[in-house]
């Protein structure tokens, strides 16, 4: 392991401390913050255009007894992972615009939007997990093979994953096992909204476990673990690959890193921080 159970269960780590702004502006595999830009706009790009397709064309038609957009979790997040990469592309930005002054400037210290852009991440990235394992596990397997390979619905159920996965293996920045915190409470925002639609006699029946006017005490059950079980585990999931990523890196483009210019902790290694997989070193200089 890269990491001790002892660092990781510190109450500062529900925040966001321990890693430099530089982890901001490149990818794991380099430290060219061209390359990182080149990423986030494309990662920005495929998502802002299948946005646009899902509302102006044919790609994006409802079926007889599709519930509106703004009801379903899928398109919430499907929402999320648009700002989320929205919000890393800007910061990419600012990281190109400012890589001639951090040359001189050695702060580790966030700024607001590295943090904000740290959170989404946790957010986007758990949400999207969780919305293919509800979708094929629940939803998708009482539904025709011709809706379930509609272009639309392995965007938003098998392509959101797929874009998660990539981001945890190309981010430079560690994944917090504590910062499950996060899509917990995107999780319970989205929940204050469905029991919201339901009061207001909106839709008591956004998804069929979800029957809150026949079966509520089956229909909450279902929502805690949506919004409050699952993002726990499938977090730690995530946690998991962020330790494959750093593994691979130091077996590969890291190999080289020395005991001086990447030292080690006593016992576990905080990735982020002291872990040769995100040190700065001298084979390694930030562009």
């Amino acid at each position: 392991m890269a990491t001790s159970c002892k660092f990781e269960f510190q109450a500062q780590h529900f925040g966001f401390v321990g890693v430099s702004p530089h982890q901001f502006y490149h990818i794991q595999w380099t430290q060219n913050r061209w390359v990182h830009l080149v990423f986030r706009i494309l990662m920005f790009s495929y998502q802002l255009v299948w946005f646009i397709l899902d509302f102006t064309t044919d790609l994006g038609n409802d079926t007889p007894g599709d519930k509106p957009r703004q009801l379903l979790l899928s398109n919430w997040t499907e929402w999320l992972i648009l700002l989320y990469f929205t919000i890393a592309l800007i910061v990419s930005i600012i990281g190109v615009a400012k890589r001639h002054n951090d040359e001189h400037n050695n702060s580790d210290t966030l700024s607001w939007y590295h943090k904000v852009a740290w959170a989404f991440f946790n957010m986007a990235v758990v949400s999207a997990f969780i919305i293919t394992i509800f979708y094929w596990a629940v939803i998708g397997r009482n539904r025709s093979a011709a809706l379930n390979t509609r272009p639309r619905t392995i965007h938003l159920h098998v392509t959101n994953s797929i874009l998660a996965l990539i981001e945890i293996f190309m981010a430079a920045f560690p994944t917090r096992l504590l910062h499950f915190i996060y899509t917990i409470c995107y999780g319970v925002v989205y929940g204050i909204f469905v029991l919201i639609m339901h009061w207001t006699g909106v839709d008591s029946l956004i998804y069929p476990v979800l029957d809150w006017q026949n079966s509520p005490g089956t229909a909450a059950g279902w929502l805690i673990l949506a919004i409050i079980i699952m993002p726990v585990f499938v977090h730690a999931i995530a946690f998991g690959f962020y330790h494959l990523r750093a593994c691979i890196a130091r077996a590969t483009v890291l190999k080289g890193a020395s005991d001086e210019t990447a030292p080690r902790a006593n016992s576990g290694v905080e990735m982020g921080n002291v872990n040769p997989a995100f040190m700065e070193t001298p084979q390694h200089k930030p562009n």
